[in-house]
């Protein structure tokens, strides 16, 4: 992120993005949820590590 975050700011904006990501992919596919469980998973992995 372009801004100054801490630890828990970024844990905070990878949580909301996940949750987004589950609703985009219950609106938009019917395929199983765990695949957007584990795109959120590498969502908030680089969120965390490189946000």
């Amino acid at each position: 992120l372009p801004i100054v975050t801490t630890r828990g700011d970024r844990l905070f904006i990878g949580l909301l993005g996940s949750a987004y990501i589950h609703l985009a992919w219950l609106g938009l596919t019917d395929m199983a949820v765990w695949i957007a469980t584990v795109i959120s998973a590498c969502f908030l992995f680089a969120v965390m590590r490189w946000g």
